[in-house]
This record gives C-alpha cells, sequence and structure tokens, in this order.
C-alpha cells in the first residue's frame, strides 16, 4: 500500500469517523453512553441466566425483559414532551441514578442471598424507567452539542459504543456470573454504571441552549407532539418501521440465552464469545455510517435494511450449528447498527427545533419496543418452540413492513411531509466541520 493511500485511509479516520471526539463535551456524554449501554447489557444478559436457573422457563425471561420494556415504553409517551421542557443534562443524571439504585439493590439482595424473582422483576422495570429518562435527553444533547452537519457521525459514534457493549457485556456479564456468581456480576455492572454517572458531572452545555422551564401545559404539548407526528410523513413512517422492527425482529438479542441452551446447547461464556463475534458486525455497519457524509433517500436505505434484518432472523431461527449461528449474528449486527445511527438522525433532521425532544422520544418509544417485542416473542416460542417461534415473528414482520411500503410511499421515496403539510426532501448530510471544543 503507497503512503498516499495510507495518507487517505488516515485522512478519512481523522476528519470523518473521529471528529467529533474533538469536542470534549461530546468526548464525556460518549464516555458515559459507552460505560451506561455496557451496564446495560452486562445487567440484562446476567439477570436472564439468573432467572433460567431459578426457574428453568424461558417464559420467566420473557417476563423480566417485558417488565423492563413496559416501564421504558409507557415513559417514552411522556419524556419527549420532558426533554423539550426541562434541562438535558440534568435528566440524564437522573436517569442515571435510577439505574443505579435498581443495580445497587439487587446487587444487596443477591450478597445476602435473598434475591427473588419478583426482587428480579421489579429491578428489571426501574431500570426500564431511568432508561425512559435518559434515552431521549441523550440524542437530542448529542444534537446540541454537535449540531446537524455532524449529528449522523455523531449518532453513529454512539452506535458504535452501543454495539461494542452489547458484545462485551454478555460476555463480561456471562463469565462473571459463571465463575463469581450473581452477587460479583451484580456488584460489577453498579462500578460500571457509578462511572457512567461520573462521566455526565463535567459536560458543559452551550449558554445558549439552557432552557428555562416552560410554564405552559404540559398535556397540550404532549398533544402537539402527536399532532406534528401526524403531519410529518418521515418522522412517521420511520416511527411505525421502527416499531416493527422493534416488536418482531430485534427481540431475539434479549432470547439468545434460550437459543444457546435448547438450540445450540452452549454455556454462558459460549454464549458471551458468540454475540461478541457477532458484534463486529455492529461495529463495522456503526463505522461505515460514521464516515458517509450522505445518505440521499435514507428511507428507501431503510427499507432496504429491513427486509436483510429479516432473512438474516429468519436463517437464525433455523440455524443449529454455533458457528453459523455466529455468522449470521455478525450480519444481524450490521442491520441493527445501521438502524442505531439512522433512525435517530434522520428523524432529528427532519423535525423542527422546538419538536426535537418529542420526536426524539416518538423514536425512543418505537426502539424500546424490543424489550416488549421479548414477551410476545417469548410467546410464540413457548407455544411453538424456539425456531417456529422466532421464524413465525419474522414473518410477521415482513407482513407488516409491506404493508408500511404500502401506505407510505412516501417513506419509499425519500421524502416527508413537515409540519405545514408542504412534501420537500431530506437534505443530504454535508462534509463534515472542524469541531472546537
Amino acid at each position: 500500500m503507497t503512503k498516499s493511500s495510507l495518507f487517505g485511509i488516515k485522512n478519512i479516520f481523522q476528519e470523518r469517523l473521529l471528529i467529533n471526539l474533538k469536542n470534549s463535551n461530546f468526548r464525556f456524554l460518549w464516555g458515559s453512553s459507552l460505560l451506561g449501554h455496557l451496564s446495560l447489557a452486562m445487567g440484562l444478559i446476567v439477570l436472564g441466566w439468573i432467572v433460567l436457573d431459578m426457574t428453568q422457563d424461558p417464559w420467566m425471561v420473557s417476563q423480566t425483559i417485558f417488565s423492563y420494556g413496559i416501564f421504558l415504553f409507557i415513559l417514552n409517551i411522556f419524556s419527549g414532551t420532558i426533554t423539550d421542557r426541562f434541562p438535558r443534562k440534568s435528566l440524564m443524571i437522573i436517569g442515571s441514578l435510577i439505574r443505579l439504585g435498581s443495580w445497587v439493590f439487587l446487587a444487596v439482595m443477591a450478597s445476602t442471598n435473598g434475591l427473588n424473582i419478583w426482587h428480579i422483576i421489579a429491578g428489571s422495570a426501574i431500570v426500564g424507567l431511568g432508561v425512559g429518562i435518559e434515552m431521549p435527553s441523550s440524542r437530542v444533547l448529542i444534537h446540541d452539542l454537535v449540531g446537524n452537519k455532524s449529528l449522523m457521525n455523531a449518532m453513529s459514534l454512539d452506535s458504535i459504543s452501543r454495539h461494542a457493549s452489547r458484545g462485551i457485556g454478555p460476555l463480561v456479564g456471562g463469565v462473571l456470573y459463571e465463575i463469581a456468581g450473581s452477587e460479583i456480576a451484580l456488584m460489577a455492572i453498579c462500578i460500571v454504571q457509578i462511572a457512567s454517572l461520573l462521566s455526565l458531572i463535567p459536560i458543559k452545555i452551550p449558554v445558549e441552549l439552557v432552557k428555562n422551564i416552560d410554564g405552559g401545559s404540559f398535556i397540550k404539548d404532549l398533544l402537539g407532539g402527536f399532532i406534528y407526528l401526524s403531519k410529518n410523513q418521515m418522522v412517521l413512517a420511520f416511527v411505525l418501521g421502527s416499531c416493527i422492527t422493534n416488536l418482531f425482529l430485534l427481540p431475539m438479542i434479549f432470547i439468545l440465552p434460550v437459543f444457546a441452551r435448547e438450540i445450540l446447547s452452549i454455556t454462558p461464556s459460549e454464549l458471551g464469545i458468540l454475540t461478541l463475534v457477532g458484534t463486529l458486525g455492529s461495529i463495522a455497519g456503526a463505522t461505515l455510517m460514521a464516515t458517509n457524509p450522505r445518505i440521499n433517500r435514507p428511507g428507501l436505505l431503510w427499507i432496504g435494511i429491513a427486509y436483510f434484518l429479516a432473512a438474516v432472523t429468519l436463517a437464525f431461527s433455523w440455524s443449529t450449528i454455533p458457528m453459523l449461528s455466529m455468522f449470521l449474528l455478525v450480519l444481524h449486527g450490521l442491520a441493527f447498527a445501521t438502524f442505531g445511527a439512522l433512525q435517530p438522525s434522520i428523524v432529528i433532521l427532519a423535525s423542527t427545533e422546538e419538536m426535537r425532544g418529542r420526536t426524539s422520544g416518538f423514536m425512543s418509544l418505537s426502539m424500546c419496543l424490543a424489550q416488549v417485542g421479548a414477551f410476545v416473542m417469548g410467546a410464540f416460542i413457548e407455544r411453538l418452540g424456539a425456531s417456529m417461534g422466532l421464524a413465525a415473528s419474522t414473518a410477521i414482520a415482513v407482513v407488516l413492513l409491506s404493508l408500511l411500503v404500502l401506505v407510505l410511499p412516501t417513506f419509499k421515496r425519500g421524502s416527508m411531509t413537515g409540519a405545514s403539510g408542504r412534501n420537500t426532501k431530506v437534505k443530504p448530510l454535508q462534509p463534515y466541520r472542524r469541531l472546537s471544543n
């Protein structure tokens, strides 16, 4: 490879992939997000194994994930409006404290041998409450810190942190649970969550972005968000599409302990290795999005990725070979990470400034349906078996995605209808600008 080629790669790496990390405020936010994702990934897999060993019942694993998801879902109905009315950094700190309190409670109960299934379900629900407060605030705060032109890169970096944690978290959590037991694994999760909380403190919000509390009607603002959603067809399409994929395709990630035990016959540590390797696809997908300065037709790109994800999920449902399942998880992660960068970026860019918190809340609402979907998928698996249950869920997703394309052709063309009702085009992202501290 020539020096000019190496220089070109280095230039892309510095000017596209890492450009936002030159912003010290974004670095702290990104570090907090990375650690927060890690604690959650460790926690959900550890709780899954604890429940499975306690009850030997995959249905109870699904109920644990459901308890996390349902509180996250309910809160996200309101959290977008809250994000538009209150300081976003403060909301993130409150959410992080709630999560930490739940993990500390579970760790104390485990260390005193008092942990039972209802403690786990309640603790999981409280974690969902904390995540629900943090999630939309984090995404809008990213935009506040980096602006429009660098948003896709920043969201992609956030997606890299989320999916790297999704790979490392199950491995670390699984190994700690297998070797040291539930109490040590839960204590480790507490330590990671504390580090995430501390990383938020140094973030400095520009004075012009500090919001005063709005004394207007909360209900009026909430209803205004739904009215805006109904008029902005690009945002509506992405939110509905995300609902479908998160209900019927992405919950597979949370049911992996069931496939590990019943289909692949592997241990918690081996499952951790499987998901870690699978995460390489997620990191690759997020990195590709981070280095791509232009997305000309985001709706059409999203639909293609959604169908690809369905095909991969269907293949995984019938795989009995660990190596093949690992490869399919790499492809699954590639699609998953692309969603993670594309969806929140386009929703924010397609929204007016005063509506960004609410539209981000709607997107967070749709994305948290993955945990609710674990309950639905668990019901399919309980009734039909692991392979057939996942295949049935995938078939439903394909049918609903096809209906979405027919009902919202605007989505397929990549255009949107704004609050004014006029049709416009989503502007391609321009080359990234340099950022200062």
